[in-house]
């Protein structure tokens, strides 16, 4: 209910209730109803993947949760497994016409392939994800990114052991958009500083191990 002033009050099924102010906390479907009384709410659902494993050795009921900002990726215990998610630089929209009536939180359709870029950081970090995921399409794509981290992290030990990267360069116009798994901050970095040297871009702040492996992956396949 409003007047000239503002605000007087909500109506509700129950009654109506007199106010000064109102606080709408409607998650999701706030945006939905902020519109009824012709207050426009920037605000738009995406979809959150996750994966549950089978149980895994190690894994106790009193692990605490990681997260790992560097990869937008966190772990937590589930029945003597993992639940693993994480969030992807570039989400895709989820309702943005309006969220289906009779909607409760249901289970989405799996985007695999989306969910590839979330799965190699994680494989990275928690190589014990592998074996212990039980879907078969989703345990293949967990496979090669398993395999992937390996090469990666082999390039990571190289970085620590020779420190020879002053002679590997990054050309001119290198467009680090291009290497997957970057993140959004360290690929600002990157383009902002525009480092002629693997050597230099290690020494950019916030620039991570992770990255530099990622970008000499990058620059490899190039050259190949």
């Amino acid at each position: 209910e409003r007047d000239a002033r503002g605000v007087t009050g909500v109506t509700t099924p129950f009654g109506s209730i007199a106010c000064e102010k109102v606080v709408l906390c409607g998650g999701q479907w706030t945006r939905e109803v902020a519109a009824k009384i012709g207050v426009s709410v920037p605000l738009v659902s995406v979809e959150h993947q996750y994966l549950i494993t089978e149980p895994i050795a190690g894994v106790t009921r009193d692990l605490p949760t990681m997260r790992d900002p560097d990869n937008l990726i966190y772990f937590r215990e589930e029945v003597g497994g993992l639940t693993m998610g994480g969030y992807e630089p570039n989400p895709k929209p989820w309702a943005v016409d309006g969220i289906p009536e009779g909607f409760h939180f249901t289970l989405l359709n799996n985007d695999v392939e989306h969910f590839e870029q979330i799965m190699e950081r994680a494989i990275m970090r928690v190589p014990a994800l592998g074996p212990a995921v039980e879907e078969p399409q989703v345990a293949e794509q967990v496979q090669i990114a398993a395999k992937y981290s390996g090469y990666l992290d082999r390039q990571n030990d190289e970085i620590e052991r020779q420190r020879r990267h002053e002679e590997t360069r990054i050309p001119a116009a290198f467009d680090y958009a291009a290497v997957r798994g970057l993140s959004a901050e360290v690929m600002q970095k990157l383009a902002r500083s525009r480092p002629q040297t693997i050597g230099q871009a290690q020494r950019i702040s916030g620039v991570t191990p992770a990255a530099i492996s990622l970008l000499l992956v990058h620059l490899r396949r190039r050259a190949a």
